[in-house]
């Protein structure tokens, strides 16, 4: 009873903490720095950058608590049961709920030879892959097949809530798994009809027979959806005293709105090995996620040590809190959410499209996102630098594309006399009434006037804004929030609107209006093409061809920081191991009791 009080408390109580905030830049070195910077910060003295350190992590401490925030997990989780509610219960259910196929980063990451940083939060590439659930798997063509190797002796915790011995997960979980997921609709419109059949061929073979290829799918097929037991679906998968894993840990309470632990699960069944030394996973006791939603709030938590480790901090809380906590660990990386304008291409400006190139010339991308992130990247759209080969930075870009990331108010002026106004014109641009939205459409609108367009800012409430985004009835540009993280499918945002592309959710997601029966044909080819490296080449082009066509202005990703204090042992700065996946990273991190008490901490 006295956790539940302290849990539930929390956000009362650091409601009235001190939260100090600023909006000064920090340099850290980081992979894919800012580019697209103007003259005048080149010439700036340059200041002496601060490298985070982290420390080594000594032998490895068994017990203990970890408590911490994670991106994403700022919301409440309204069913445990994936196929209803994706984003939720996957991302608390994290440290039970596990995959069949897992990014790889003892071997690959920072902790291994650091080919991949790890910090996508979205996905990660074909390359990484390695077997979680699943041991191993191939892939055929003739026919088109992947067959999964589930490794044996990977037990279900069971659960006495639904009546559930604990026992062995095998093929047939794995079949049965896919074959229902497929058959609900939130799994079908993630699926996309690539799955003709699925089924086990032995205790631990497990085979999905395909329609189609697709290049996504490692997300569609093992990333999207944890692995659960038919028993929990028949008792009822959206309660939370229901849930059965094979994690390494155990749900055992969850108050909504507050907060959700997880314990141990005694019979877990990876190891690790740390300095030739092998040991069994996972090594605190228990992990505390508490569910707070107010940003300020998160971070007087986390100056108070009230949690560990917090994943999304701000750039404009950095400064602040490296004067009020100097021993504060910071690892920087590229958030994949970002704001965006949609300019409807059969409108009748924003058809031309030499004037929807003039309206992103005439945008002053650094000086939005230095306003709304503090720091960040001004180009990363429609996939950014944690994409790896497919990523085009701006000075390789064609010239006519890295022309548009240029601020240039008089060229874009010019263009869009050329373009038969010489007076300018006159648009709406939709926006939700959130306060960042606000500020970043005050600050398009002024700067579109320089250029000789003039903007009626319409604000409108979420429900609203979403219905009119995806049914497309808006009459001019269209200010929006969307990812940049998931490759290499995105390079195709905003050329949906085939609808011979049935599978693409009848263009649903060609918010811009563009039709272009060539490109779309290409993004189909890259989808069906089984050569991964071959895949990554073809989305790479797509993507330049995409930001040339200017169908989009992409307000900066912005950088993130995950924060820890010095006792969160043998963490190095990942950020996801599948599809918003954290799970790999709290089996291994431990907590130095020692050093919290010596600090001053209980």
């Amino acid at each position: 009873m006295k956790r539940k009080i302290l849990w539930c408390g929390l956000s009362f109580l650091l409601v009235a903490a001190l939260v100090l905030t600023s909006c000064a830049k920090e340099e850290v070195v980081t992979p894919g720095e800012q580019e697209g910077e103007e003259e005048e910060e080149e010439e700036e003295e340059e200041e002496e950058e601060e490298e985070v350190v982290v420390p080594e992590a000594g032998a490895p401490i068994y017990g203990g608590t970890l408590s911490i925030i994670h991106m994403r997990t700022d919301f409440t989780v309204e069913s445990w049961d994936e196929t209803t509610s994706n984003f939720g219960g996957m991302c608390f259910a994290n440290p039970f709920r596990q995959h069949l196929l897992i990014g790889d980063i003892e071997k690959l990451g920072p902790r291994g030879d650091n080919s991949f940083a790890f910090q996508n939060v979205d996905w990660v590439p074909d390359s990484t892959l390695s077997g979680e659930l699943a041991e191993s798997f191939e892939i055929t063509t003739d026919p088109l097949r992947i067959t999964f190797h589930i490794r044996p002796g990977i037990m279900w915790t069971g659960n006495d809530n639904i009546g559930m011995e604990p026992r062995e997960y095998t093929a047939e979980d794995a079949a049965w798994r896919t074959n229902f997921t497929n058959s609900t609709p939130w799994g079908q419109a993630l699926i996309q009809g690539i799955v003709k059949s699925a089924y086990a061929t032995g205790k631990y073979t497990f085979v999905i027979d395909l329609n189609r290829w697709d290049a996504n799918w490692n997300c569609r097929l093992t990333q999207f959806f944890g692995e659960y037991p038919k028993e929990m679906q028949d008792a009822g998968p959206a309660e939370w005293q229901n849930q059965v894993g094979t994690g390494a840990f155990i749900l055992t309470e969850y108050v909504k709105d507050s907060y959700v632990i997880c314990d141990r699960n005694p019979n877990y069944w990876e190891t690790v090995t740390i300095n030739g030394k092998e040991y069994q996973l996972p090594f605190v006791d228990r992990i505390i996620q508490p569910i707070v939603v107010d940003p300020a709030t998160q971070i007087a938590a986390l100056r108070t040590a009230k949690i560990d480790m917090h994943t999304e901090v701000p750039m404009s809380y950095v400064e602040s809190l490296a004067q009020t906590n100097p021993d504060l660990l910071r690892y920087k990386y590229l958030l994949g959410d970002y704001k965006l304008v949609s300019l409807k291409c059969d409108s009748t400006y924003f058809s031309d499209r030499d004037v929807r190139r003039a309206m992103m010339i005439g945008t002053d991308l650094n000086a939005i996102c230095e306003a709304l992130y503090v720091d960040g990247m001004i180009h990363g759209h429609p996939l950014n630098a944690n994409t790896g080969d497919i990523y085009t930075p701006i000075d390789e870009l064609p010239a006519s594309t890295a022309l548009l990331f240029e601020y240039n108010p008089t060229l874009a002026k010019q263009m869009i006399a050329d373009a038969g106004y010489p007076d300018g014109f006159s648009i709406e641009l939709i926006t939700l009434s959130d306060p960042d939205f606000q500020d970043a459409a005050s600050m398009l609108a002024g700067m579109w006037e320089k250029i000789g367009v003039t903007t009626k800012l319409v604000t409108m409430e979420r429900a609203q804004h979403t219905n009119i985004r995806t049914t497309r009835e808006y009459q001019d540009a269209f200010l929006w929030n969307t990812g940049s993280g998931f490759a290499p499918g995105a390079c195709n945002l905003g050329y949906w609107g085939d609808p011979a592309l049935s599978f693409m959710n009848n263009a649903k997601w060609n918010w811009d209006g563009t039709e272009d029966p060539t490109y779309s044909e290409r993004f189909l080819e890259m989808q069906e093409e089984t050569d991964y490296a071959k895949a990554v080449a073809l989305a790479k082009q797509l993507c330049i061809e995409l930001n040339d066509g200017a169908a989009y202005i992409p307000l900066a990703n912005p950088y993130m920081n995950c924060m820890t204090w010095p006792w969160v042992k043998n963490y190095y700065g990942e950020q996801n191991c599948g599809f918003v996946n954290y799970s790999a990273m709290e089996n291994r991190i431990w907590i130095d009791q020692d050093m919290k008490t010596e600090m001053g901490y209980k």
